[in-house]
Parts: structure tokens; C-alpha cells; sequence
């Protein structure tokens, strides 16, 4: 897949704005528990100076994930946002990728700036790890029960006495 990757010799000097939608199978992001409810939104703004380019992202999607205290699916709005560099020289590597640095050296005339690893990774990272529908989410309620009300297969254990 080419998505997301951005040739050098296309960046003009100064500022360059490109924003486009990615389906969530271009970045291999399907999960169980994870539902892209819509195309993925990515802005990058590219600064091409003299001797290299600055790449800010900003990344936004809607995906429903499941709650970990009710386990009732809710929609989350996921926005997050980063920037790399890439220094420019001649005979430098004609593939820059981002995956473990925000810092690449790539060729002047026949680079490529792939950024669909690091876009992919980002929003891995960014959604949370114990998903709430709220702050006061109540979890599972069991037999329509209240707060704070006893199951009643648990009754027995009240008069449970240590000796």
C-alpha cells in the first residue's frame, strides 16, 4: 500500500497542508474489541526548509470499544497529533519510516517519507487500555440490584464468622 507515503520531490519550500482520509484496513488496525465506525482522518503539515522537512500529524477517528466495568460498547473519539524530522542529503537512504525514532536522514531528490507505520502505531498506543463509558460508570449490574445491595448467592457469607 502507498497510503501515507509522501515523496520528497513533491514538498515544495515552506509550508505544505495535506489531509486525507485512511481506511482502517490501509493500516492493518482491526481488532475484536475495536470497531472503526468511519474513515481515519490524518492532517500532515509539511515545513520544508533548506536541509530538511518538519512533519507535524494530527490523526482523528471514531472507533466503539467495549466499557471494562459495564462491558456495553461506547463510542470514543480518538484525536492525537505528533511530528517528526527528516534531515535532507545527497545519496542519503530513500526510505524514511518513523517507528522507533522521530528523527530520519533521507535522500534529497528520490526520498520517501512513509509515515503509515507511525500513524498506525500512534493510535494503537492512544486508545485506552481499561476504557470507561464514564467516570461513574456503575459496571455490571447483576439481578437489577442497587449499589451497595448484597447478592443474594453471596447472603450466606454475612454470617460467616473467623474463628
Amino acid at each position: 500500500m502507498f497510503v501515507l507515503r509522501f515523496p520528497v520531490s513533491r514538498i515544495e519550500e515552506g509550508e505544505n497542508r495535506v489531509s486525507i482520509e485512511v481506511l482502517p484496513s490501509d493500516l492493518e488496525l482491526e481488532y475484536d474489541d475495536v470497531v472503526f465506525k468511519e474513515p481515519i482522518k490524518v492532517e500532515s503539515i509539511f515545513s520544508r526548509f533548506c536541509s530538511g522537512i518538519m512533519v507535524k500529524v494530527s490523526v482523528e477517528t471514531e472507533v466503539e470499544i467495549i466499557c471494562s466495568r459495564c462491558l456495553k460498547p461506547f463510542d470514543y473519539l480518538e484525536k492525537l497529533s505528533f511530528e517528526v524530522q527528516v534531515m535532507l542529503r545527497h545519496g542519503g537512504p530513500h526510505f524514511a519510516e518513523f517507528m522507533d525514532e522521530d528523527y530520519a536522514s533521507l535522500d534529497i531528490g528520490s526520498g520517501l517519507i512513509d509515515l503509515r507505520e507511525r500513524v498506525r502505531e500512534e493510535i494503537i498506543l492512544d486508545l485506552p487500555m481499561m476504557p470507561l463509558c464514564s467516570e461513574d460508570c456503575p459496571g455490571i449490574v447483576i439481578d437489577g440490584g442497587k449499589k451497595g445491595e448484597i447478592d443474594r448467592r453471596w447472603s450466606k457469607l454475612k454470617d460467616f464468622n473467623r474463628s
